[in-house]
């Protein structure tokens, strides 16, 4: 029997009022940390020598509940589907994808953020100034807080070099 179909019976008990809500969330848990014979478990992110491309960082059962349900939408619906958005990602920008192991976005962030600061200091226009910080901050934020889970599903389970 698979993990989906084992995530729908447990909903059927806890529908049906055998398990409680914090049953359920601990039976669905070790459902999703279990691994199955198809799956392996990365530890560290290394190159490969043939292609570039990098392995995953995690296991997936080594995350937090939270990312481990968030990771299995993902795999139901697939990746372009997907459109839950990211509040913590909204709000820190930059910061999150740092704590995430996005270095490569966090860092290109703030690239963009220098230079425009940069242009705030030669251009000297008040008015422009404020537009465009305005702009690009919230441009960002509405940028990683809508593609952050999808970033970080392909670091941590696909193991791709994610760059925006």
């Amino acid at each position: 029997m698979d993990k989906y179909t084992q995530l729908e019976k447990l909903a059927e008990l806890k529908t049906k009022g055998i398990l409680t809500d914090t049953e359920y969330e601990e039976q669905k848990a070790k459902l999703l940390a279990q691994r199955t014979p198809t799956q392996s478990t990365p530890t560290q992110s290394t190159p490969t020598q043939s292609t570039g491309t990098a392995q995953p960082t995690v296991a997936v059962a080594t995350l937090s509940p939270y990312w481990q349900t968030e990771f299995t939408k993902i795999d139901e619906v697939g990746l372009q589907a997907y459109r839950k958005f990211n509040w913590p990602a909204f709000f820190f920008v930059w910061i999150w994808a740092f704590t995430k192991g996005l270095w490569q976005n966090a860092l290109a962030t703030l690239g963009i953020i220098a230079i425009s600061v940069i242009l705030d200091i030669a251009i000297d226009n008040e008015a422009f100034s404020r537009i465009l910080n305005i702009v690009i901050g919230l441009g960002f934020a509405g940028f990683y807080g809508q593609n952050g889970n999808k970033w970080y599903y392909r670091k941590a389970v696909k193991g791709e070099m994610v760059v925006y």
